[in-house]
């Protein structure tokens, strides 16, 4: 049964349409038209997870199989948005062609330096107009739940067992692989690293687990198998060969709070996989993003956030590990904040689905600007063969944490 849950107040309504649709704001006088619970539940929602059974892709294990191919970036970013985030065609239609694709900030250096990475143009201008407390954008575009990973291919929340076989996503009969380990912030870059991986010709593999944090990693209990899901994600990323393992991790208040231990942790994974890149962890929300904007008095101003104090030092200490270690690390900051201020809505589009998950929608959006940042890092990668310090940390045993 779809289920609908529907409030208004003050011209504004906020409709959630079943667990696999859509959020939609609007916030002016006259509302659309609600979608039929047979079209909010359709099958053909984007990103749906791959038939069980299905041949593995060529190049790949005979354990990992091919999921749905999806279609190119902007198209993808697109059908997502007529499909699932607003309740009539029509007004999909309008609403995907007044979203412009986000733009890198002009001039910008080296995407990878932690340093010198800028707000892009679409966060200056939310960021500006949080400042000057203006009227939220109409409609607001997002997608209720993160990520962008099928649910059949990486382990459940809690107790969840490893899938029996892996996925591969982005382009699935590639040849090369790109992996993925991590909880459930390195799961919600799915739609974005899907997107990067079609455009560059990787098959995506996800290793990941929601639930296991970086200081979790050697905790077991039937309840909580970290430590279990940790090894067999390190065991299957050395059978995958991958040219690189993208790492991401949850940055709670505590791991902010002690950046030295945070970082002696990451270094540590980064260690134990091949060729792993970090993608750091973005910063969250102080509210709930769906209730602050379904507020009567909401503007982009009370639907903001202000940047921790404690984030950007674990961002100075990661880049230093960067710089020593060699160990790529991708900033996300700048997609995200500026001059200290994090708006909910960016491009039009809700940027996170709780207090630090992101919506689904924002990351397909930032897909080509991912795919532009990992270029030349995998680049790299495809020229270099693993050097012997690597192949002896991937024989090592889980870290202490």
């Amino acid at each position: 049964m779809v289920r609908r849950v529907q409030w208004a107040a003050a011209g504004r309504r906020l409709t959630v349409w079943g667990a696999r649709a859509a959020l939609i704001v609007s916030l002016s006088g006259s509302t659309a038209a609600a979608a039929s619970p047979a079209t909010a539940a359709s099958p053909a929602t984007a990103g749906g997870p791959a038939t069980a059974g299905e041949p593995a892709a060529a190049g790949g294990p005979a354990h990992v199989r091919a999921a749905a191919t999806p279609p190119p970036p902007r198209a993808a970013a697109a059908a997502r948005t007529s499909a699932t985030v607003l309740p009539a065609t029509a007004t999909a239609a309008q609403t995907a062609a007044t979203v412009p694709p986000l733009a890198p900030a002009p001039g910008q250096p080296d995407p990878r330096s932690l340093w010198a990475s800028r707000p892009i143009p679409a966060v200056v201008a939310a960021a500006d107009a949080a400042r000057a407390n203006a009227p939220l954008p109409s409609p607001i575009v997002s997608t209720p739940q993160p990520g962008g990973i099928p649910a059949s291919c990486e382990p459940r929340f809690g107790g969840g067992l490893m899938p029996h076989s892996l996925c591969r996503l982005g382009d699935p009969t590639a040849r090369r692989v790109l992996a993925l380990v991590g909880d459930s912030h390195a799961g919600m870059w799915g739609s974005a690293l899907i997107d990067a991986a079609a455009a560059q010709g990787f098959a995506l593999v996800p290793l990941d687990k929601p639930g296991c944090l970086l200081y979790a990693l050697s905790h077991f209990s039937l309840a909580w198998p970290c430590a279990g899901w940790y090894g067999w994600a390190l065991t299957e990323d050395r059978k995958l060969h991958p040219v690189a393992t993208i790492v991401s991790f949850d940055f709670t208040a505590g791991m902010q709070a002690h950046p030295r231990r945070t970082v002696r942790r990451l270094r540590a994974v980064l260690e134990h996989v091949r060729h792993g890149v970090l993608i750091v962890d973005p910063p969250g929300q102080t509210q709930i993003p769906w209730a602050c904007l379904a507020s009567p008095s909401a503007t982009m101003g009370t639907c903001s956030s202000h940047l921790p104090p404690t984030y950007v030092p674990l961002m100075r200490a990661i880049a230093r590990s960067a710089h020593v270690t060699g160990y790529p690390a991708i900033p996300t900051l700048q997609w995200f904040c500026d001059r200290g201020i994090c708006p909910m809505v960016i491009n039009d589009t809700m940027t996170l689905v709780d207090h630090s998950h992101m919506a689904s929608a924002y990351s397909s959006e930032l897909g080509p600007l991912l795919s532009a940042t990992l270029r030349p890092t995998l680049a790299g990668f495809d020229r270099h063969p693993v050097d012997r310090r690597e192949r002896r940390a991937a024989r090592r045993h889980v870290p202490r944490t």
